[in-house]
């Protein structure tokens, strides 16, 4: 009866699942804001988690419930985050024209459309606190803008 129970409430936790996601995708989908202000780095590493989830239901405990569930988890944390990176990257990541050195600038926190302004960091505010630490900012994005001209 218990164990019963229990795989009915676990088999509906992919539904559960995606009607969490639901708002969220929505909200990344409306409002620029919380593209931009949305940990990237905290999404690729869900990501991952989730992926070795999938890997795990196949190749280790060969469950088809707990597969679906880590599946729908994993296309769920992947739509959260494509939705992040095509605005930062502001094209579809997998058209011809998306480079490493695009993802750079992902990475690096700064938008890639803007690139034609790279070797003019006045146009990005300066986040730091001291006037080395910025001068090494300046001349690390200047290597980067460098790589991409």
């Amino acid at each position: 009866m218990f164990e019963g129970l229990l795989i009915f409430f676990y088999s509906i936790v992919p539904v559960i699942a995606v009607t969490g996601f639901i708002p969220q995708i929505i909200k990344l989908i409306k409002d620029a804001e919380a593209r931009k202000t949305s940990a990237l780095g905290t999404w690729i590493i869900w990501n991952i988690a989730c992926l070795a989830s999938v890997l795990y239901a196949v190749f280790i405990i060969e469950d088809f419930l707990f597969l679906v569930t880590a599946g729908i988890n994993l296309a769920c944390h992947m739509v959260v985050l494509s939705v992040i990176l095509n605005d930062r990257i502001g094209r579809s990541l997998f058209s011809k024209e998306s480079s490493a050195s695009e993802m750079a600038y992902v990475v690096a926190g700064v938008n890639p459309q803007q690139k034609a302004h790279a070797h003019s960091i006045d146009h990005y505010e300066c986040h730091t606190a001291g006037a080395k630490l910025c001068a090494a900012n300046r001349a690390q994005f200047h290597d980067l803008s460098q790589e991409i001209h």
